[in-house]
């Protein structure tokens, strides 16, 4: 069983020991929800996902906001500070085992192992939504025994004009990629709460460029401005081979992704790194069940470097 845990929304995929998809389920999330109330909407989207599966349940994976169960989930845009849900998945796996990565590692796991990242042993996800987190793979696994906070790259400096960040620095990549950034440059355009409401506000900005709005064109132009460089940091600090990207920018059209490659290219001065793998927003959930049935097949080591 993988379970993705957004600020948006729930989503529970069960796939068979073929890694087959068996069935899937979601569920919305408040605003700024409570601790208790992503606690019940885990818990009823499980038992509604449940009711309809009559297989064994043998392992649980899990994506969430932070890259550690017992450090808790850190979210700016709920004003959770390491709130600890370690025991609300435990509840749910009951004796099952169970397995917690960061959304940017859930992602970068089942990236990793597409095939438009063969042969390269030596990748990185940059995860972007209320920030920017990353996880880096090594030959198709994922590295968990690094510093809790080491895929925090929200708040690496870009170079870009002055912006104030929630760190009360200036110039975070977090001031610029957030997408309370971006939809502050463009506050006209909104949509209705509920499920996918960041991918939804993505695409409405993407549909008011096109259809000539200045604002969400130069907006969408300055996340791909902000993305590149902090590409470009990552490749050249890391030695990487392939760079794949996660989060609300998927929806922002093949102009940010083609803007993105271009800059990449002009300050790396080769062949943009970025890859596509198709696996689109899923690849967090797809993740999340490659842990759950990994974990549940084999020893939990088995994912570590």
């Amino acid at each position: 069983m993988g379970v993705d845990v957004r600020i948006d929304r729930i989503q529970l995929l069960a796939v068979g020991l073929d890694g087959a998809e068996l069935t899937r389920a979601s569920s919305s999330v408040p605003a700024r929800p409570t601790p208790r109330e992503i606690t019940e909407a885990l818990g009823d989207t499980f038992a509604t996902l449940r009711s309809s599966l009559d297989h064994e349940l043998l392992g649980y994976g899990f994506a969430m906001p932070a890259r550690r169960a017992d450090l808790g989930i850190t979210h700016e845009i709920w004003g959770w500070e390491q709130v600890p849900m370690g025991d609300a998945f435990r509840r749910i796996a009951g004796e099952s085992p169970c397995g917690v990565l960061d959304l940017a590692e859930a992602s970068c796991l089942a990236n990793s192992r597409q095939p438009q990242l063969s042969g390269m042993s030596r990748m990185a996800h940059l995860q972007i939504g209320a920030g920017a987190t990353m996880a880096l793979a090594v030959e198709g696994r994922i590295d968990l025994d690094l510093p809790p906070r080491w895929g925090d790259v929200g708040h690496i400096p870009l170079g870009l004009s002055d912006r104030r960040c929630s760190c009360g620095r200036d110039g975070c990549s977090n001031a610029y990629l957030s997408i309370e950034a971006l939809s502050s440059r463009v506050p006209h355009v909104s949509v209705e709460e509920g499920p996918n409401r960041i991918s939804r506000l993505a695409m409405a900005i993407e549909r008011a460029a096109r259809a000539g709005d200045v604002d969400a064109r130069n907006g969408i132009e300055e996340v791909a401005l902000a993305t590149s460089r902090l590409v470009v940091a990552l490749v050249e600090l890391n030695g990487l081979q392939a760079v794949t990207i996660g989060g609300y920018p998927l929806f922002l059209g093949e102009d940010y992704s083609r803007l993105v490659d271009e800059l990449v290219e002009t300050r790396l001065g080769c062949p943009s790194p970025v890859r596509h793998t198709g696996l689109g927003d899923d690849a967090a959930l797809i993740g999340a069940s490659l842990v759950g049935r990994e974990i549940g097949l084999s020893d939990p080591y088995r994912l570590r470097r």
